[in-house]
């Protein structure tokens, strides 16, 4: 009888490791913790003082991205901004200009989507046209297509000028602004 019992030792030693194997490869593959994915949205890169700069096929800059703080995630490549500015530079046309509490780049698509406090301020044409203001609550707008988008609403100043809308969608190539239940009052004709 205690040699069949010797018999079984070696196979429960097998069970054994094999289970440990099985049971610590499930831990690896979830980072530490059961029940968690492989893939979790959590940031790989950190930069404070961030700044890019998009030049055209003349190598003049086209427009800009600096923000106070920039998080990438691996597992969809978008990318979160604290303290974000766009500037966008079209040869002829006044400077544009973006700012915003927060921002997140959409990477599979063109896509950036600012929320908070958003100003976006389009440079006056000459020194006695004053800057172009839209305020809202969420701006999204598609840098390579020179689009945008204000799905919330909003309000546009121009000097004594002022504009309140539902929406918002622009086309800054084409020079187009569409507005929906707008209301406008203009002060100022003498331009």
């Amino acid at each position: 009888m205690k040699r069949r019992s010797n018999a079984w030792l070696p196979l429960g030693i097998l069970l054994v490791l094999a289970a440990t194997s099985f049971w610590l490869d499930s831990v690896v593959e979830s980072s530490g913790t059961p029940g968690r994915s492989r893939l979790q949205h959590d940031p790989d890169l950190m930069v404070k003082g961030f700044s890019v700069h998009q030049l055209d096929p003349g190598g003049r800059t086209r427009y800009t991205l600096s923000a106070q703080t920039m998080q990438h995630f691996a597992d969809d490549d978008s990318s979160t901004y604290e303290g974000v500015t766009l500037a966008a530079f079209e040869p002829g046309q006044p400077d544009f200009h973006i700012r915003a509490d927060h921002a997140v780049r959409a990477a599979r698509e063109d896509q950036v989507t600012f929320t908070g406090g958003v100003r976006a301020e389009r440079d006056g044409a000459g020194r006695d046209d004053p800057p172009m203001v839209l305020t809202t609550s969420l701006l999204e707008v598609y840098p390579d297509r020179r689009q945008g988008l204000a799905p919330q609403p909003l309000i546009v100043t121009h000097g004594a000028d002022r504009l309140e809308a539902d929406t918002m969608s622009f086309d800054y190539k084409l020079s187009t602004v569409r507005f929906t239940r707008a209301k406008a009052s203009f002060l100022s004709f003498s331009r």
